[in-house]
């Protein structure tokens, strides 16, 4: 335990929090599975028993259970009861609610009579019931209304969980996260579409009640989130802590009193509930209103359509509930139970729109359409106007993918639609564009699935992890978005000199220098997809790129190095690291490691060869357990990070590791590797 608190307090932090958020996930997705088992497999014993298809508020304190609905076919002969009529024996018991399902339960049979009491209009009548199986029409409702809250809980964890793989560290993508898990607990909590007492297996009332506190945190969350996406404000950084007790405490007092005391505070709750969702979303359109650039903008206004519904229709249906709760109990079980899965459908769209709008690769719809062969797709892309996105002067290059549909090469629809494009301009300008698959001015996405085509255009302009200084690359480089986690997770903030001795082309000191520097990812591009939209307004672009610039700070001498036995790699590096603002401060120098004299009180992060595309003739276990005598015996009071993209050699290091992190670099399981040098 020691060891890991000499660890860079930031990365303990981190792999605190990733171990919470798995925690978190695996008693969610345990928790979701048992209650979906457990809906199922009411369903399934409610279809095989005999029972009584008039429905009734039972009670367990008492013995008066109202009629809600009366099916006139459950009576062998009159009298028969009316909704509002009071049962008040069953077969000779009082009809509290543990009575009742004592006679009615999954062991009666179709078919068996049994006398009951009911008081009407102040009169006590007898009267028999004959059990029959559940109905057909009632039986496929209570299946569709299963299965549709399934399919959301089930929705609502991917979401989760998309956010914890996609950004785990990102405190937003977090509050996302948390969001939709809480959503899914109050989903499989509240308002179940058929008795426990049907259950093949019944979950104690205590797990129960701590899952409802839980549940109540869902609007927290949600208000939360408004104040992390799409940019964290500094309000919420300056008073985070009251802000946090703020939003934390209502949930924690709603728990207790209904853990402890087993009080429903609903009145409060919906207060509540009402107060922060609504605050959340007039947060949300406060921050579309000052959202300064075109991606913003269309980030926040997707959440605001996505999310409106849902948010009318919870805080609606809860004040409803608290104003006249006789009215809903009036209607008949089917239309509540629809009523509530609507309500969480509704809720659905928020963080499934949430996701969408942290796609890393950002596209803008141009248009939708069925398409059943190459003649559709053709004509369909020659009626749209492409001069809203492109000119003769520019380039483009087209990406698809086809799924299930009549064109089955997705390269031939590319081609189809590059066509479409090419002739458009050639019938009104007499030239076309060009293709340029590697840096175009625009990219286009093609999307066929089921016959139905999707055409997009991205706005980040290619995939964003392109950063655009490597102008020169050697074998087996490190992609951009992978060196910039290492240097990252490493938590390197300036305050020790850091070094690369594998530093091929220049990949993680490049990363080092932009997260020193606060160098923009897309610094270097030269155009994003968005420019091309017929919204794009050029002189807020030029604003926000002067005002990011600006915070762009020197590199001071000797904070950062590296070195390569390649000469070749070096050149490329000098090259790279040159194309960023004092890049040529960064020391390169063609040397094998094994020539450093020292490396002392440094921070180290490297990639070095691992066997599968470099050096694949040499013995590979040699080679890092040298590397690891290096670092014992000249790098004292360094702390090297060392990325092992085959996790295997790092045995053959023969040094004791303070922290191992999972970093998945294409196919390859990698692993990010500390070493404390003392």
């Amino acid at each position: 335990m020691h060891i890991l608190l000499k660890i860079n307090p930031g990365v303990e932090m981190k792999r605190v929090i990733s171990v919470l958020m798995i925690a978190v996930s695996v008693v969610i997705i345990g928790f979701s599975s048992i209650c979906m088992i457990r809906e199922f497999s009411k369903v399934i014993n409610l279809s095989g028993m005999g029972d009584m298809w008039s429905f009734l508020w039972l009670k367990e304190c008492s013995p008066y259970a109202e009629f809600a609905e009366v099916d006139s076919g459950d009576f062998k002969a009159p009298p028969i009861p009316v909704a509002g009529d009071i049962l008040v024996e069953v077969d000779g018991l009082p009809s509290t609610q543990s009575n009742y399902f004592s006679v009615f339960n999954v062991d009666t049979p179709a078919g068996k009579e049994i006398d009951i009491k009911f008081i009407h209009e102040s009169k006590t009548y007898v009267t028999t019931v004959i059990t029959r199986s559940i109905p057909l029409v009632m039986k496929l409702q209570i299946w569709i209304l299963v299965i549709l809250r399934t399919l959301i809980v089930v929705g609502l964890i991917l979401v989760g969980l998309w956010g914890l793989f996609k950004k785990p560290y990102s405190s937003s993508v977090r509050s996302l996260t948390l969001f939709c898990y809480t959503l899914a607990v109050a989903m499989n909590v509240n308002s179940p579409a058929i008795s426990d007492a049907y259950a093949a297996f019944q979950i104690p009332s205590i797990v129960l009640l701590i899952l409802n506190s839980i549940a109540m945190f869902a609007a927290a969350f949600w208000l939360k989130l408004q104040m992390l996406f799409p940019v964290r404000q500094k309000w919420f950084d300056k008073h985070k802590l009251f802000i946090n007790i703020l939003l934390f405490a209502p949930g924690i007092i709603f728990g207790v009193a209904l853990i402890a005391w087993h009080r429903h505070l609903n009145l409060a709750v919906t207060i509540t509930w009402t107060l922060f969702l609504s605050l959340g979303y007039l947060l949300l359109l406060r921050n579309h209103c000052r959202a300064d650039n075109f991606i913003e903008k269309r980030q926040t206004r997707l959440i605001l359509l996505g999310s409106a519904p849902g948010i009318i229709f919870i805080i609606t249906f809860s004040w409803f509930m608290q104003i006249a709760p006789e009215l809903y109990k009036n209607w008949s079980f089917i239309t509540r139970m629809l009523i509530i899965n609507i309500m969480f459908l509704l809720m659905l769209l928020i963080p499934v729109t949430f996701m969408y709008a942290f796609f890393s690769r950002i596209m803008a719809p141009i248009i939708t359409f069925d398409c059943h062969s190459d003649r559709y797709l053709y004509s369909t892309a020659q009626s749209i106007d492409w001069s809203q996105f492109l000119t003769p002067d520019n380039t483009f290059a087209i990406f698809a993918s086809v799924h299930d549909s009549k064109i089955s090469h997705s390269q031939y629809a590319a081609l189809k639609l590059k066509d479409a494009i090419a002739d458009w301009f050639m019938e009104r300008h007499g030239r076309r564009p060009n293709v340029e698959t590697k840096t175009p001015d625009l990219w286009i996405g093609l999307r066929i699935f089921g016959n139905r085509a999707y055409i997009r255009i991205d706005t980040g302009g290619g995939s964003m992890h392109r950063r655009g200084y490597r102008k020169y690359s050697v074998e087996a480089p490190m992609q951009e978005t992978l060196a910039a986690a290492l240097v990252e997770l490493s938590g390197w903030d300036g305050s020790t000199p850091l070094y690369d001795p594998f530093c091929g082309s220049g990949t993680v000191l490049c990363e080092a220098l932009m997260k020193y520097c606060r160098i923009p990812s897309g610094y270097l591009r030269r155009r994003f997809g968005f420019q091309n939209l017929p919204e794009f307004d050029r002189n807020i672009w030029k604003i926000v790129k002067k005002a990011i610039n600006s915070q762009i700070r020197e590199l001071p001498e000797g904070l950062i190095s590296g070195s390569d036995i390649s000469s070749e790699a070096v050149s490329a590096a000098s090259v790279n690291c040159s194309l960023l603002p004092s890049g040529n401060r960064i020391n390169l120098e063609t040397t094998s490691y094994q020539n450093i004299a020292e490396l002392k009180n440094m921070t180290l992060i490297t990639n070095p060869p691992y066997g599968l595309r470099l050096q694949k003739n040499e013995n590979m276990g040699l080679f890092v357990k040298e590397v690891g005598d290096f670092l014992k015996q000249r790098c004292s009071g360094t702390k090297a990070w060392v990325y092992f993209g085959k996790r295997k050699l790092i045995k053959n290091v023969g040094l004791k590791t303070s922290i191992k992190i999972p970093l998945h670099n294409g196919k390859l399981d990698g692993r990010l590797v500390l070493y404390e040098m003392y």
